[in-house]
């Protein structure tokens, strides 16, 4: 038992020294890149994966901890969490991200560069650094708008836009402002006029409009890659409720998930108030498909239940997809 016990300390001692290397490594501007080992049977494997496996502790408790607010105790405690709506200041202290990226955090674009529409990306770096590392990247809603897209700079990326609205008339498109845009797209990336939908809906509602439409679990399977996808983003102006609502997460491979949550056009669009429950019952079906929260951050100061989120999934490695060595 003792040696297991000095054993158990020389382990954390080592996760504690190489974290510290690393913030140092930070400080002094270097990047620090996840290695592509090939098991977890050398000393950095082990580290990595314990620390992985420490993260993933502490993230559960935290999730069980933050369902505990909505069957406290206290009648009106509970009430209020159960109903208050997702633009209460208490949501953003409620769902706090409670996960750390375990691979090179980037942001792109920055604030600095373009205030809305950023998102903060986990492991892109290791796919950059990767001799050919398969790339596939999903992007749902798109408006003309490619900065996300471009801001992943990867060649060997397949990058799959889907928006079903850029041709709408009624939008203040048109069919051939659509053609110029696709000709003009790198040859990396691939237009859908699709719109994403609930499974066995083959098609969405906008403004009046009907437009065609593919669910997750579809899209993956038409245009994904053997593993799945490496990062899918969706900004789909208050459809992503029914995203959340209706995705079947457990039953498609994605490695990092960034939405942007529009609680008041949820509410135009659903009728309904969005509460803070509600969202936790959407993250909820996100969490237990193995996806954890390590960002969220605001849009803009008066973007009323609107924030940018970012989840990784736990058993996702840059380099080696959902064959990651450290998988739990």
């Amino acid at each position: 038992m003792r040696t297991k016990t000095v054993t158990h300390v020389f382990a954390v001692l080592a996760v504690g020294i190489a974290t510290t290397m690393c913030f140092d490594m930070l400080k002094q501007g270097q990047q620090v890149i996840a290695a592509p080992f090939e098991s977890d049977s050398s000393l950095e494997g082990q580290l990595h994966c314990r620390a992985q496996r420490v993260m993933e502790m502490n993230a559960l408790r935290k999730l069980r901890e933050r369902a505990n607010w909505f069957e406290a105790e206290i009648s009106h405690e509970r009430e209020y969490f159960r109903t208050a709506k997702l633009d209460s200041y208490t949501a953003g202290f409620l769902f706090a991200p409670y996960y750390t990226c375990p691979y090179t955090l980037e942001k792109s674009p920055s604030v600095r560069e373009h205030f809305d529409g950023g998102k903060w990306m986990c492991g892109l770096q290791e796919l950059r650094d990767g001799a050919n590392i398969s790339c596939k990247i999903f992007s749902f809603g798109s408006n003309y708008e490619t900065s996300f897209e471009d801001g992943i700079d990867i060649k060997q990326c397949d990058v799959h836009i889907f928006d079903p609205t850029m041709a709408s008339v009624k939008a203040g498109h048109s069919r051939s402002k659509l053609d110029e845009f696709k000709s003009n797209l790198p040859t990396n990336y691939h237009f859908h006029e699709l719109g994403i939908g609930s499974p066995g809906q083959g098609h969405v509602h906008l403004d009046g409009e009907k437009f065609d439409a593919i669910s997750l679990v579809d899209a993956l399977k038409e245009y994904g890659g053997s593993y799945g996808v490496d990062f899918l983003k969706f900004d789909v102006e208050g459809f992503e409720f029914d995203v959340l609502e209706h995705a079947e997460w457990e039953g498609i491979s994605v490695g990092v998930l960034l939405f942007e949550m529009h609680g008041h056009l949820i509410e135009r669009v659903q009728s309904v108030p969005y509460t803070l429950m509600k969202f936790h019952e959407h993250l909820s079906r996100l969490e237990q498909a193995g996806f954890r929260i390590y960002s969220m951050e605001p849009v803009c100061s008066g973007c009323r239940a609107q924030f940018e989120v970012a989840a990784v999934h736990k058993d996702w490695h840059p380099i080696h997809k959902f064959a990651n060595p450290c998988r739990q």
